[in-house]
């Protein structure tokens, strides 16, 4: 005898849940503690990003350069530490269609991201840098794909 088809298993909200408020604390804790190295506030968007990909030119080995390992940790951190905020979030508001989700993981992560930088600039040795909040952006939208993708909609 056959069994019936089961659906697939869904994480529960509370899973959800959890995910979003463990992120949100361990962002919190780890980008509002005092830093190691200087205070400052960059608003010129990819000034930084720029300025470590110069050397990187001439470099002969650029995978090895100090430069490019600014990068991978500025760029990739920042895109890394908010995919798990986009992926909760969408995993909490599936239900409002794909779209909508998408939008508040979005919304939500500019908004988090936004709170963090402005936070920062009280914070000793912390830099308030807009390409943190441009790429934390881009991670809770990546986040909130990965989410679409692995989230069905409820029935």
């Amino acid at each position: 005898m056959a069994s019936p088809k089961q659906p697939p298993h869904r994480p529960s909200k509370g899973a959800w849940w959890l995910l979003l408020l463990a992120t949100a604390g361990v962002l919190l804790w780890v980008l509002l503690r005092p830093g190691e190295s200087h205070t400052g506030l960059n608003l010129s968007p990819f000034k930084e990003i720029l300025r470590a990909l110069r050397p990187l030119r001439t470099a002969e080995e650029p995978l090895q350069h100090p430069a490019f390992r600014y990068l991978a940790r500025n760029v990739g951190g920042n895109i890394a530490a908010f995919l798990p905020l986009g992926l909760a979030v969408v995993g909490l508001l599936r239900h409002r269609g794909a779209w909508s989700a998408l939008r508040w993981a979005v919304g939500i992560g500019f908004l988090f991201s936004l709170t963090i930088e402005v936070l920062q600039l009280i914070v000793p040795l912390r830099v308030t840098d807009i390409d943190d909040l441009l790429f934390n952006t881009v991670g809770a939208f990546l986040g909130g794909l990965l989410g679409l993708l692995v989230v069905r909609r409820p029935r």
